[in-house]
């Protein structure tokens, strides 16, 4: 799939914030099925040392699998959506090398 599929049904600028809910939406709409997250209780640590938290989104029916690291819960799963979605529409990652 490609974003001329359902580009009108994405939001105007897709971003961290709004990435949970375009992706419930879409998979609502049955473009897709329910995203599911999975997030380990403990923090990881990057190369540097620094604690982390992740969270991996999965999207069953495209067997699709986006891994997010970010400094707290909240903004691993943001990311991890957010990582989904632009994988199935063929979207760049804004927020690459950033928290």
């Amino acid at each position: 799939m490609n974003i001329s599929e359902f580009d009108y049904e994405l939001p105007e600028e897709l971003t961290l914030e709004n990435a949970i809910n375009t992706l419930q939406e879409l998979a609502q709409k049955g473009y897709f099925s329910m995203p599911e997250y999975y997030m380990p209780e403990d923090q990881v640590y990057d190369n540097d040392g620094n604690s982390r938290w992740q969270c991996t989104c999965y999207i069953r029916s495209y067997s699709l699998e986006e891994t997010a690291y970010a400094t707290s819960k909240k903004v691993a799963k943001k990311y991890a959506a957010y990582l989904c979605i632009c994988n199935i529409c063929g979207l760049k990652d804004q927020y690459a090398d950033e928290d």
